[in-house]
This record gives structure tokens, C-alpha cells and sequence, in this order.
């Protein structure tokens, strides 16, 4: 028993230094695989070494885009809202819209015309801008997108509207409504049921600087509710403010400083892009109005010629009384000035 044991421990202990010969044997079969075993590491570090030079190239490449950005506060909010109109541009792509009855407004300024359910507001320079007047064609070329349905609801706060030159402007009397509100909260009330309503073609209305963001906001979802076109007349002294409006423009009035001989059609109306999903905001084109109240595009003034009217008259939607009382008041107080 005791013999076999010892041949057993022979056997293992024995073999093991006479493996020369086969080690050396083996060897060749081992050594192909020992290039493969150092490989593995340096296939495992390259693609983390090119992501590092790639992370540090594009992160040099930010650097000098920012410093490519003017610090112009006007230049950046103008890229953002840029950036913002193409996000908000799709959702107005299958909204309806119609015609303002300028094709310079409709493909210069605007994508093919206004919304049919949303807001606009016309910001009137002065008095004598023209900005009612183009607020109400632009209500007119409305009504003609519906044909024998839907009236136009006129919300008189001031008391000074005059009807006949809204029909001059081409508003059927038999589809004109006129509101006369007593007070601020009561113009905001009608003008609010008015947009909410589906059987109204269009609301127009001449609303002051007391309007609050939370009425403005109400306007264009009642608007968007009812499908409703809103046309509001606002003074100079809201432009710049936030605005919940699809579409703001500015509307002035530019007379030649040295005039000889009137324009037939009057002088040119400056319209410029104050608000726009996907525009090019700041744009403006130049409009007379003829005696069919038809917009005609003009050339641009010369800047040495021409400047922006800063004198206060009624507007021409005003009421003949209202307008010469108007102008009486602004008369005196110029030749009190001058004395």
C-alpha cells in the first residue's frame, strides 16, 4: 500500500521538472496568443482617448461661438425669438387665415395673412397714424372671408366713432354692430362675449393703455374659442410691453418736411412688424389708401425728405364734432406756446 502511494507521489512530482522539452513544444502556441492579451487594453483606452479630444474640440468650439455673439441685448432676444418662431411656427401652419387686403403685408411681413382666431393690435404713432383706418379694411377684407354670415362687432368706448366713415372704408351698415359700453370693465365684458361668440365675423375696438395682461390673455383664448377675428387699436404708449396677441404691428403716419403739392392718396402709412410668430420682426413696408379704400404699396421715403407725423388729429374714424373740437383744443395750445 504503502509502495503504491510513493509510485502515486512519483507520478506527480516527478513530471513536473522534466517539461522543458514540452514547454519549449508549447511555447509557439502560447506566443501568437500573448499579442492578442497586450492588445485588449490599448483597443479599450483609444475610443475613451478620441471622446476626450472630441469633447475638448467641441467644447473649444463653443468657446468661440460665444464669443462670435454680440452682447447687443436687442441682437439676442431677436435670435431668440427667432429660435422660438420656429417651434411655434408648425402649430400655426393649419390654423385658417385670411387676407389683410395688402399682399405687402400678407407675404412681407406676415406667412400668407392673419390668423382668423386670434388677436391683432395696431399700435397708432399718433393720433393721425392711420392705424384705425387700416384696422377697419383689414375688418372689411374679413367680412368678405364670410360671405352673407357674421356681423362686425364695433366696441365704442370713447363715444367718438362715426359710422359713415367706417362704410366709406367698405363695412356693409346691415353687418355692423355698434357697442357703446359705460365703463372700462363693461367695454372689457362685451368685447370678451363678442370674441367668444361663433356666429361674429370680427371684433374692432380702440381699448387704451389701462388694459391689464390677464384681460389681454382672456381676449385671445375667447378669440381662439369662438374663431374670431380681434382688431384692436392701441396707443403708442403700450408698445414695447408683453403682448398675448398673435400679431402686433405699428402704424405712422411719414409727410414730407417741406410739402408743395399734396399725394392723391394721401401720405404713406409706415407699418412695421412689432410681433410674429416665425417673422422677421422689426420689417416695415409703406401704404397709402385710395378712394375705394384699396392698399397700395409705395416705395420706401427718402429719410432727408420725409419724417414721422407727430401731430395730434382726430382719427379718421373720429366724429366730425369730436374732430373739430379736437383740433380747435390742439390750436390754441400751440399759439399759447408760441407766445
Amino acid at each position: 500500500m504503502t509502495a503504491q502511494q510513493t509510485f502515486a507521489f512519483m507520478e506527480v512530482a516527478v513530471p513536473m521538472p522534466k517539461r522543458p522539452a514540452a514547454s519549449a513544444v508549447a511555447a509557439p502556441a502560447v506566443a501568437p496568443s500573448a499579442p492578442a492579451v497586450a492588445e485588449a487594453p490599448v483597443a479599450a483606452v483609444a475610443p475613451a482617448a478620441a471622446s476626450e479630444s472630441a469633447e475638448e474640440q467641441r467644447l473649444e468650439s463653443a468657446k468661440e461661438q460665444r464669443l462670435d455673439v454680440p452682447n447687443d441685448r436687442q441682437a439676442i432676444l431677436r435670435r431668440l425669438r427667432a429660435q422660438a418662431g420656429c417651434i411655434t411656427a408648425a402649430d400655426s401652419k393649419n390654423k385658417k387665415t385670411f387676407s389683410t387686403g395688402s399682399s405687402a403685408i400678407d407675404q412681407k411681413l406676415l406667412r400668407g395673412g392673419l390668423r382668423i382666431d386670434a388677436v391683432t393690435e395696431w399700435i397708432a404713432e399718433s393720433d393721425s397714424s392711420g392705424a384705425a383706418a387700416l384696422a377697419m379694411i383689414v375688418a372689411a377684407n374679413c367680412l368678405r372671408v364670410h360671405l352673407g354670415s357674421g356681423p362686425l362687432v364695433i366696441v365704442d368706448s370713447n363715444k367718438t366713432f362715426y359710422p359713415p366713415a367706417a362704410v366709406s372704408l367698405g363695412i356693409p351698415v346691415e353687418r355692423m354692430i355698434l357697442v357703446r359700453p359705460r365703463c372700462h370693465r363693461d367695454s372689457v365684458w362685451a368685447i370678451d362675449q363678442a370674441l367668444r361668440c361663433d356666429a361674429v365675423a370680427a371684433v374692432w375696438a380702440m381699448l387704451d393703455a389701462r388694459l391689464d395682461d390677464r384681460d389681454a390673455r382672456r381676449f385671445q383664448l375667447a378669440a381662439e374659442q369662438g374663431e374670431t377675428t380681434g382688431l384692436f387699436v392701441r396707443p403708442r404708449a403700450v408698445r414695447g410691453r408683453p403682448s398675448f396677441t398673435d400679431v402686433q404691428f405699428s402704424v405712422q403716419r411719414v409727410i414730407p418736411k417741406r410739402e408743395t403739392v399734396k399725394p392723391a392718396m394721401g401720405h404713406p402709412l409706415q407699418v412695421t412688424l412689432d410681433r410674429g410668430r416665425g417673422a422677421e420682426l422689426g420689417k416695415s413696408v409703406w401704404l397709402q389708401i385710395d378712394d375705394h379704400a384699396r392698399l397700395h404699396e409705395v416705395a420706401a421715403p427718402q429719410e432727408n425728405q420725409y419724417e414721422t407725423a407727430a401731430v395730434h388729429l382726430a382719427s379718421q374714424l373720429a366724429h366730425p364734432k369730436s374732430a373739430v373740437a379736437s383740433s380747435r383744443a390742439i390750436r390754441q395750445a400751440d399759439r399759447k406756446r408760441r407766445a
